[in-house]
């Protein structure tokens, strides 16, 4: 085959690859949630914790990459463990109210202040 004809078989494999895989990306996305449901299924049934956390995030990454979805928020690890910092302050700020030191109270609640104030930095 001549070198001339090359980048034309190359471009026509190229504008078959575009137009084909939105059926067959569906079609294969449908296939791989079906195995990975199934495999969920079954870790659930034999109790298996470790499997199941693996084949529940294999099944968010495909949902996401079939779908196309990207994030609402690209920050939301951030703000995820700003929250759970605000839940620990809370808590502390809690105990700290329960003891009646009045120390501790100031202490934990400007520690509470500051951790509200990086979760809504957060969220910005």
């Amino acid at each position: 085959m001549p070198l001339r004809r090359l980048p034309i078989l190359l471009t026509a494999s190229l504008l078959v690859s575009v137009t084909l895989p939105a059926k067959a990306r569906t079609s294969d996305c449908s296939a791989q949630r079906q195995a990975i449901s199934e495999q969920l299924h079954q870790a659930r049934l034999l109790g298996d914790r470790v499997t199941q956390t693996d084949l529940e995030t294999r099944l968010k990454t495909l949902n996401v990459r079939c779908r196309g979805m990207q994030p609402l928020q690209a920050n939301r690890l951030a703000i995820d463990q700003a929250n759970q910092l605000v839940r620990q302050r809370e808590a502390q700020l809690r105990e700290a109210l329960a003891e009646g030191d009045a120390g501790r109270i100031q202490l934990r609640q400007r520690q509470l202040d500051t951790a509200r104030r990086w979760l809504e930095a957060a969220r910005e």
